[in-house]
């Protein structure tokens, strides 16, 4: 059986390594954090919230990682790349394939680091927060726990078939030959959702609820959009949502209809969650992915001429939190 590896097994890796284990199939959970890693080996995989499950994991730090493995699920975020790279590479063969899954647009930078030819991109489509050592938090409801899987060319190559067969012992796993809209439609809902719950220190649902909030929200997703379509990516529905016809508005009239579709189920389905980059602030990080995040929309549309005023404003306002100059709440709204 081939070699398969979880680099990078926070509260989204923990959860796909205990759904693998369970399965019976062999994955080396690999992460940085030691006190994380030792839970992990000693108590199993703990998974609480939407899913509740303990499973026996093998669990590695990088340093303890030996050979080539042929399949590895890269799930660092980007904001440790420059670390996380130079500890995988020697551990990478001629064949292994790589699956890109963090936040933003990873997948050409990670050709770029490690060949074209190796890597997959594969957006996560389902949410989770990191409660202690071992624990993780499922905060997506299982039915709606999908992931994106495909090539850097479109084509659907026997690496991204096996890799899919793999996935899918968790959740579905849609093949897309738009890898590249995949990414923007999720781009979208961090962007948007993520960077609005990370300045207001509030689960997704609290957004929904909030008028000034979701107002802020369903327009830093058009800033998205917008951009996308000037970089000339077409985002794909994803669980049926066509973000790019159905939360796109033209005016005021428009907008309420997108508000609409915010606090519908689909959005309904994320309430509980809260924004990794939110939860990083809360542990004391001095960095958080704002920069893969809004700071990708930001960058590339200043490239294409497109003004993004409130993607430019939360990546200040996170800014401002990475230096403990401002802390998470909704009085942040002022700013605005």
């Amino acid at each position: 059986m081939k070699r398969l590896a979880i680099m990078g097994v926070g509260s989204l890796g923990t959860i796909m390594g205990a759904y693998i284990s369970k399965a019976g199939r062999q994955v080396d959970l690999v992460d940085a954090n030691r006190e994380h890693v030792a839970a992990l080996n000693q108590n199993g995989a703990t998974i609480v919230g939407n899913v509740q499950m303990n499973v026996p994991v093998k669990a590695l730090t990088p340093d303890q990682m030996e050979g080539t493995y042929d399949i590895v699920i890269y799930m660092v975020k980007q904001t440790y790349n420059d670390s996380a790279f130079p500890q995988l590479l020697p551990h990478v063969g001629k064949d292994t394939i790589i699956v890109a899954c963090p936040n933003g647009l990873p997948e050409e930078i990670m050709a770029d680091y490690f060949g074209r030819e190796k890597i997959l991109g594969a957006p996560v489509g389902y949410g989770a927060e990191y409660i202690a050592p071992g624990i993780s938090k499922s905060t997506t409801v299982y039915s709606k726990m999908f992931m994106e899987l495909g090539s850097l060319t479109g084509e659907v190559t026997p690496a991204v078939t096996e890799v899919r067969e793999i996935i899918e012992l968790m959740c579905p796993v849609h093949i897309t030959t738009n890898l590249l809209g995949g990414r923007w439609s999720k781009l979208y809902l961090n962007a948007a959702g993520s960077g609005m719950s990370t300045v207001l220190g509030c689960t997704f649902g609290e957004i929904y609820e909030n008028d000034t909030a979701l107002n802020i929200a369903v327009e830093l997703g058009k800033e998205c959009i917008e951009v996308a379509r000037a970089n000339g990516a077409t985002m794909i529905p994803m669980n049926g949502m066509d973000f790019d016809r159905d939360l796109y508005f033209t005016d005021e009239e428009d907008k309420k209809r997108v508000i609409a579709i915010w606090r519908s189920d689909f959005f309904k389905a994320y309430s509980t969650g809260t924004a990794s980059m939110l939860q990083d602030i809360n542990r004391g990080a001095k960095k958080t992915e704002i920069d893969a995040i809004d700071g990708v929309v930001s960058q590339l549309g200043r490239k294409k001429g497109v003004p993004t005023p409130r993607c430019d404003k939360v990546i200040e306002i996170v800014k401002r939190m990475e230096t403990r100059e401002l802390k998470p709440g909704f009085e942040n709204l002022k700013l605005f």
